[in-house]
């Protein structure tokens, strides 16, 4: 009898006791530390691809104005601009404004951002919209420049130009 009573009152041999208390809370900072994982590299992700998106800005705007071609636009075109403005035209019309307002002098400013959803799922487009400030020997200017993500590249979605200059 003795020897039955003591065995049921122990736990069973097969569940350590530091199961029966711990794994909730173990469970919950696992989890919690996934969370925190993702949230830090979906920021990380964001301003990484903030920082692309500035960049390819200016690189476009200034190769383009200082070399008078759109060789670097067309280069980093979206396929929707290209087919909306064949090459031909956004050669002309970048051709068009040293002639009207002088060689490129400077860069001046740089104002716009990044719209990027923190995680890198779903399907709400990564989009990108720039307004570089230009000095040129005529005139002051600025560009206006939206990106949007394909295949996970900056691609040119829109390019413009706008002055006093060329709204006479």
């Amino acid at each position: 009898y003795n020897n039955v009573r003591s065995q049921s009152c122990q736990k069973p041999p097969n569940r350590p006791e530091y199961m029966t208390r711990r794994s909730p809370l173990v469970i919950a900072l696992i989890v919690i530390s996934l969370l925190v994982v993702l949230f830090a590299s979906g920021v990380w992700r964001q301003y990484s691809m903030d920082d692309a998106a500035r960049t390819l800005t200016l690189r476009v705007v200034e190769n383009t104005l200082s070399s008078g071609t759109a060789q670097t636009l067309i280069e980093y075109a979206h396929p929707d601009l290209l087919t909306a403005i064949p090459a031909e035209s956004l050669n002309a019309y970048v051709a068009s404004i040293p002639r009207a307002l002088g060689d490129l002098e400077a860069l001046t400013t740089l104002s716009g951002g990044a719209d990027i959803p923190l995680l890198p799922f779903g399907s709400t487009p990564s989009v990108a919209q720039f307004t570089v400030g230009l000095m040129f020997t005529e005139a002051p200017g600025e560009a206006r420049i939206t990106l949007t993500r394909l295949n996970e590249q900056w691609r040119v979605m829109s390019y413009d130009i706008a002055s006093p200059l060329l709204a006479n």
